[in-house]
Formats: structure tokens, C-alpha cells, sequence
């Protein structure tokens, strides 16, 4: 995991909502080397553990997906290596969680995806995981050495990686990102009561009132997730209620509503979709 220390954890970055006013400024800050006591030794076990926790995360699918078509699409091969290879990259190593109220530096398991064919240049995720809290807290990106594939060229940057496709003469980010932990998480459908719960806020929250001329119907609630944040990168996810009614004039309404139901408030208000 040198290079991952080297690279990753050296180019920080954090993703957070533009909807949501950030308890926290996000600032790039560089990590450096971690001066930690030593680490108990990650059994067989815990990597496979560790590592079918990050490979079954949502944001790291995503985000693998989007650095291993190129492979898949030219070899006809899956976007990770085999299950045993990539139990062997699972160490421990550094990251900073930058995000609106996530201000943290923690020396965590880090599991090494490898996107497309290991022997060919590239891209390779790092997925930091929270062992206590079971999740996926930050993903980071390094360039992978190996044969050219194309044209492209793979250089890392402060924050991520950059691709560059002379032959196009087009530039590629793939910006690290937190994960905030907002106790929603993408593709986890919500509970009746969470879903009556959050439905219930939107309905009484003056703002979003504000838009309909009489009653509002609810027609869906789900888990809605995006990146935001510059320059530094993070996810946050939260319940989105749909509502449809007619304004004041009489013209039809329709308005997705984010809501933390945690703390029953209303953190975004947009018509039309997201």
C-alpha cells in the first residue's frame, strides 16, 4: 500500500451539498506520512470481511464502474480482479474526511480495488472502512502503472486522479470523496414509518408550502444521494419526497423535497427533478 500512502492519502478530497449550509468549511489539506503505533495484523478473515463490505457499498460500485468500462468493454472482463487477489490488498492506511460536520484524519482499513485488468494502465479505488461502523467512509483513487491502453495517460493530482486522451484532447477528474454519514445511505429502502415520517415533515414545512395553492399529494418517497463540493469532495444522502399539487394560479406543482428525518428538517426544496 505504498503507493496508496504516496498518492491517496496524500491528494484528499471531499464531497458535501450544495443544498445544505456546511457545519464545516471544507479545506484541501494534504496528509502526511502517519506516525501510528502498530496496527493489530488484519486476519484472512477480516479482508474478506472488509473487503465484500466495500465491494458491496453503492458509491464504490459506482465509482469502480466508472474507472473499469474501458477494460470490460475492450477485453470482455470484469471491472475487479479475482476475489483472491484482491484480498491481498487490504491493509490499513490514512485518510482526511472532509465534509460539512465530518473534520476527521483516522488510520483505517483500506481495501484496494482493482478496475480492469491489473497489467494495463489504469485507475485503482481505495475504499476506507469504519470498522465499528461498518461503512464505507471515503473512497480515493491512485494511477495504476501497466501497458497503455489507448492513448490515455493517468497522472495523480491533489484530490484524485486526472486522465488525459490526446487523441480527444479531453481531461477525465476522478475527484476522492467523503462519505458523510447523514444515517441514509443510497439503495437502502426506508421503513413505512421513516417513509410516513419524512413525507409528514415535507407536508408541513412552510417553505415548501409555499409553492402549492392548496393541499399537496404525496406520489413517492426514496433515498436520493449526490456529490457536491469543491474542491474538496463528498456524498451525502437523505429521503426525497415527491409532492404534486397546483400553485397559486391554478398550474400544476411538482417539488422534490430532501428531508433529514433525524432531526425532522428540510434540507433542500427543488421543482422539477433533482
Amino acid at each position: 500500500m505504498a503507493l496508496i500512502l504516496g498518492l491517496t492519502l496524500a491528494l484528499s478530497g471531499c464531497v458535501q451539498n450544495a443544498t445544505v449550509a456546511p457545519s464545516v468549511t471544507p479545506t484541501p489539506q494534504p496528509c502526511s506520512t502517519p506516525q501510528v503505533s502498530p496496527l493489530p495484523e488484519l486476519t484472512m478473515d477480516q479482508k474478506m470481511d472488509l473487503y465484500f463490505l466495500a465491494s458491496s457499498d453503492p458509491y464504490v460500485q459506482e465509482r469502480a464502474l466508472r474507472i473499469g468500462w474501458r477494460n470490460a468493454q475492450q477485453n470482455g472482463t470484469n471491472y475487479t480482479t479475482t476475489i483472491q487477489e484482491s484480498y491481498g490488498n487490504v491493509t490499513y492506511d490514512k485518510c482526511v474526511e472532509r465534509g460539512p460536520g465530518s473534520n476527521r484524519t483516522a488510520v483505517l482499513p483500506a481495501v484496494r480495488i482493482v478496475a480492469g485488468n491489473a497489467s494495463e494502465a489504469g485507475i485503482d479505488l481505495v475504499a476506507f472502512v469504519d470498522q465499528g461502523a461498518r461503512r464505507v467512509v471515503y473512497i480515493g483513487f491512485v494511477p495504476r502503472p501497466g501497458a497503455p491502453v489507448n492513448d490515455s495517460a493517468f497522472t495523480a493530482v491533489p484530490g484524485g486522479v486526472d486522465e488525459y486522451r490526446p487523441s480527444w484532447d479531453m481531461h477525465r477528474s476522478y475527484d476522492n470523496v467523503t462519505i458523510v454519514d447523514t444515517g441514509y445511505t443510497k439503495g437502502v429502502p426506508l421503513s413505512r414509518a421513516e417513509a410516513d415520517h419524512v413525507a409528514a415533515v415535507a407536508l408541513n414545512d412552510s417553505g415548501v408550502l409555499s409553492y402549492f395553492g392548496g393541499p399537496a399529494r404525496v406520489s413517492d418517497v426514496s433515498v436520493y444521494s449526490y456529490e457536491a463540493g469543491y474542491p474538496d469532495r463528498y456524498i451525502l444522502a437523505y429521503p426525497m419526497v415527491a409532492l404534486d399539487g397546483s400553485g397559486s394560479s391554478g398550474t400544476p406543482v411538482t417539488l422534490h423535497v430532501l428531508v433529514d428525518g433525524h432531526s425532522d428538517r428540510v434540507v433542500g426544496i427543488r421543482q422539477g427533478d433533482f
